[in-house]
Order: C-alpha cells, then structure tokens, then sequence
C-alpha cells in the first residue's frame, strides 16, 4: 500500500527479539493494520486501543486483539488500564495535531512495565506546523534527564512514510 508507518514500526519491533508471551499494547489502533502484522509473527497477547469506536469494531470483526479499548490517551490516567500493564506499547499515526499529543508521552510510560519498550512512527513536518509537536524532542529530552525513560533510537527520518511524506521513528524504553 501507500502507507508504512505500520510496517516500520513492526520491523523494529521484530528485533528486539521478545518473548512471544510479552504483552502488547497498540495506541491508536485504527483498524488494525499493525496489530494484524505483529499477529503474523506469533505475538498474541495485544490490546488495541483507539478513541474511535467505529474502527475498533473494524478491528473486532477480523479477532485482532485480546481487549478493545475506546479511550483518548491525554493526560496521567485517561488510558483505563493499571499501572505497569504492558512490556511494549506500540504506535503508527497516532501523535498528530487533533490527535494524541507529545505530553501524554508520561501516561503511555505509566502502563509500561519498567524495561518495557515504546516504540513510534509519526508523519515528519509536524515540529514545524505545530507549536505542540514542536516540542517533542524537548519533551522526551525531558523524560531522559528525569530518567522516565532512556531514548534508544529517534528520531530518525525516513523516506515513504505515506506517499511521498516522510516519517519520523522513535523507541524509548522505560528505565
């Protein structure tokens, strides 16, 4: 297809060489489209999560997770699950204007198991177009010098995200 965002996301996943009973939540789930490719690969244990009840269901009819979550990931506490839930949080085309912002970076990380990974692909150009986006990489230098997380890779640039848009990637790992 036109999009990769879900695929990059996927790969890098793929090497870290997990445990197949890791347990995996999907952010902004949409449809399914990541969730059904880490599926591929043996990885049975994932929640989707998405604001969107119309396309959970989407994702529901094709048996893709163990939980639907409808929430909106925002602030501590919006995400409806107990701390220290999940070894790996994973995203594609969810930070974006409108619709997950960088400062719920810290309620993603309570969820997260400490040594668990999170792990990103984003549209490149919102630091430019957007005053919140504009602060991502500060936020997450944050984290770092709080020791709320350890950045392991990001942001790197790649070409083909959607069409002919770039994309940005990133893992953190909780400390």
């Amino acid at each position: 297809g036109n999009y990769t965002g879900h695929i990059k996301c996927v790969e890098a996943f793929l090497k870290l060489r997990l445990d197949q009973n890791c347990q995996i939540l999907e952010v902004a789930a949409g449809t399914g489209l990541l969730g059904a490719e880490v599926l591929k690969f043996g990885y049975e244990l994932i929640d989707g999560l998405d604001s969107s009840l119309g396309m959970l269901s989407q994702a529901r009819k094709q048996g893709i997770y163990k939980n639907y979550i409808h929430a909106t990931v925002d602030k501590l506490g919006s995400i409806p699950v107990n701390n220290e839930t999940y070894d790996v949080i994973l995203m594609a085309n969810g930070f974006a204007p409108g619709q997950i912002y960088p400062w719920s970076l810290p309620e993603m990380l309570r969820v997260l198991r400490p040594g668990g990974y999170l792990l990103w692909t984003m549209k490149d150009g919102f630091q430019t177009s957007s005053q919140q986006f504009a602060m991502m990489d500060s936020y997450v230098a944050d984290l770092v010098r709080q020791e709320a997380a350890q950045l392991l890779v990001g942001p790197v640039v790649f070409q083909r995200y959607l069409l002919d848009q770039n994309g940005r990637f990133y893992m953190l790992r909780k400390p």
